[in-house]
């Protein structure tokens, strides 16, 4: 088990509670943002506090590696993990991580580690030996282990003590920058509340690279990262709707939707933008009962599984009375922009309505 080393410049030999809170939350961060931007997500993980040492108090924050997402049915646990393992650290992640998360250039011993467990872990899965195929593959998932431990633990210690400035330059996303700012904030803001602390390392050393004096450049907020606008996705069909309750009031459809039920018997909620449909109203009576059937070009923006919106684009006709014929892609595209038409049966649950109650 490898852990993050928080080590406190205090008279005494103790911090507040917060301070000590704060820099646990601190490492658990940077190893969780370290995972997601290196290793995907794939990585699962624990921690746990050790026992502080005394004098110049000593915050150890344990880091477990618990398994690998990646896992595949029919094979023994064991070997599975050193195959995962072997994945998780392949050739360009470990060089990118080691470059700019292991003090500025690749640490040779641990490339030196990585590369011998590679081959050992490689030669192993090519054997046939069935007597020491146990034996070894419980030695090798151990050490696997406490290689990825041991380098995800060193980059976090890394990431809590590096300025700033420096991850402005680092080959990462924007989303992995501001979880290191985010993770320094933490540590240095409770730090600077704590008057007993006046200063930071992140080694046995009684060294404090991090002085109080620089605690409050450390301790600012990084600006939250604006959210992107998922490009919507358009789904055009063509739909029998029974309305059961119409809105005439077309300024008034974005708080209060039409509703109707397809020819499925599923709920429908949906806005009307046919400008010729509302000009048909204006100028004519035109009664909307609960027998009415509108036969729609509908389009359809979906975000996983539900309906975010539905637009009928064009009534093509009320009950028997044809109106007009649908739209041509051109004239979509125009419209809507990006989108694609629906090409399954209308026979199966459909994942635009509200329900599916008859």
């Amino acid at each position: 088990m490898s852990s993050v080393l928080v080590h406190f410049d205090v008279a005494e030999d103790y911090v507040l509670l917060d301070t000590f809170v704060a820099s646990a939350e601190a490492a658990r961060k940077a190893v969780e943002a370290l995972n997601r931007e290196f290793f995907n997500n794939e990585l699962q993980f624990e921690f746990i506090i050790f026992p502080p040492a005394p004098g110049s108090l000593k915050q150890y924050v344990g880091v477990v590696l618990k398994g690998v997402k990646k896992l595949s049915k029919g094979i023994a646990a064991t070997t599975l993990t050193i195959w995962a393992i072997i994945q998780v650290m392949d050739s360009g992640t470990v060089q990118d991580l080691s470059q700019e998360y292991l003090g500025g250039t690749p640490s040779e011993i641990i490339i030196k580690k990585i590369d011998d467990f590679k081959n050992r872990a490689e030669k192993f899965q090519s054997s046939s030996d069935q007597e020491q195929d146990e034996v070894e593959a419980e030695k090798l998932k151990e050490e696997g282990v406490e290689l990825l431990e041991e380098i995800v633990t060193r980059s976090a210690s890394w990431a809590l003590q590096e300025p700033v400035k420096t991850f402005e330059t680092a080959r990462t996303s924007d989303q992995f920058r501001y979880e290191l700012e985010d993770a320094q904030a933490d540590l240095y803001d409770a730090a600077l509340k704590d008057p007993q602390v006046r200063g930071i390392g992140f080694s046995e050393e009684e060294e404090f690279p991090i002085e109080r004096n620089n605690f409050a450049e450390r301790a600012i907020r990084p600006t939250p990262l604006k959210e992107e606008e998922p490009e919507i996705e358009w789904i055009v069909s063509i739909r029998i709707i029974r309305v059961t309750s119409p809105n005439f009031d077309r300024d008034d459809q974005s708080t209060r939707k039409w509703k109707g039920r397809d020819s499925s018997g599923n709920s429908v909620l949906f806005e009307i933008v046919d400008e010729e449909f509302w000009h048909r109203l204006i100028r004519e009576d035109q009664e909307f009962g609960e027998a009415t059937v509108l036969k729609v070009q509908m389009a359809s923006s979906i975000s996983g599984r539900r309906a975010r919106e539905n637009k009928v684009i064009r009534v093509l006709a009320i009950d028997d009375e044809e109106l007009a014929k649908p739209l041509q892609d051109e004239a979509l595209g125009a419209v809507l922009g990006t989108f694609s038409h629906e090409r399954r049966s209308r026979l199966t649950p459909d994942l635009f309505d509200e329900d599916n109650s008859p």
